[in-house]
């Protein structure tokens, strides 16, 4: 029970502290069944713990390290948290151009909203780890 009471005191007083998933500074929206599928839904969280781990990231080392999802899906993933402003795609001019994928201010403000979350999944993966 202390867990839980942590993490949605520690949610409470992040969500209002941070930016507004629309990029004003004004209060932030509440989070609507649009915003918990965006993040979610398969891939994303992955993508943006990568992301947040690695900085700027090629298609091709995200693709190998979240093994198991297609270029295509990947591809789809990008563009649809491109479009939603929770990343951005850096075009380098180099010969062939070089793409890469960082996070936003607005994925960064995801990724931190749902840390009780991942907190919450990497202690129970630590208790079944810890019953093998």
């Amino acid at each position: 029970m202390g867990f839980a009471r942590f993490s949605s005191e520690f949610s409470k007083i992040n969500l209002f502290s941070a930016l507004s998933l629309s990029g004003e500074k004004s209060t932030p929206h509440p989070i609507t069944p649009r915003i918990a599928k965006l993040i979610f839904s398969k891939w994303t969280l992955e993508i943006l713990t990568l992301l947040q781990n690695q900085g700027t990231t090629r298609f091709y080392d995200l693709y190998k390290a979240l093994g198991g999802v297609s270029t295509a899906t990947l591809s789809k993933k990008l563009s649809s948290l491109e479009g939603k402003e929770v990343i951005q795609r850096l075009v380098y001019d180099t010969k062939p151009p070089s793409v890469r994928y960082a996070l936003t201010e607005r994925g960064a403000t995801l990724l931190l909203l749902s840390e009780p979350l991942l907190l919450y999944l990497r202690y129970h993966e630590a208790l079944e780890q810890g019953k093998t």
